[in-house]
């Protein structure tokens, strides 16, 4: 009796730390944050729309978050973190939980899961702000 008390609270302080040490990190901040709502999301929040985000640095120096959404791909200035700013977004067809993304170069490579995907979307990213192209390889 005496050892099950003993290992159920040694489990009940394991869950207790895992649970505390998952949710907090010293090391990082919250900077700021932009509803997705508009552009393709359930209910605006990114923690639920979004799949992958990579970075991309122009020559300029702007910071951009090139960031998989349900149904795009959002290309967001986060050069100010307390007011990332959407530049632009590339509807995706499919509606989806999974983009990947990666970025070589000036361009970046998308692709999504399902059977209606519509192959590999490549984003040329050169001309940010003010512009943004993008083509379907199948």
């Amino acid at each position: 009796m005496k050892t099950k008390l003993i290992i159920s609270l040694l489990f009940a302080l394991f869950l207790y730390s895992a649970k505390s040490g998952a949710q907090t990190n010293p090391s990082l901040q919250f900077a700021g944050h932009l509803p997705m709502a508009a552009y393709g999301g359930f209910d605006g929040n990114y923690n639920i729309v979004c799949n992958d985000v990579e970075g991309y640095v122009a020559p300029s120096g702007t910071e951009y978050a090139v960031v998989g959404t349900h149904k795009g791909i959002a290309i967001v200035d986060v050069s100010n973190a307390a007011a990332p700013n959407q530049v632009a977004y590339i509807a995706g067809g499919v509606g989806t939980t999974w983009r990947e993304i990666a970025i070589y170069s000036h361009y970046a490579y998308c692709v999504t899961d399902g059977r209606e995907a519509m192959g590999v979307l490549i984003i040329d990213l050169a001309n940010l702000p003010a512009t943004v192209s993008s083509q379907y390889w199948i």
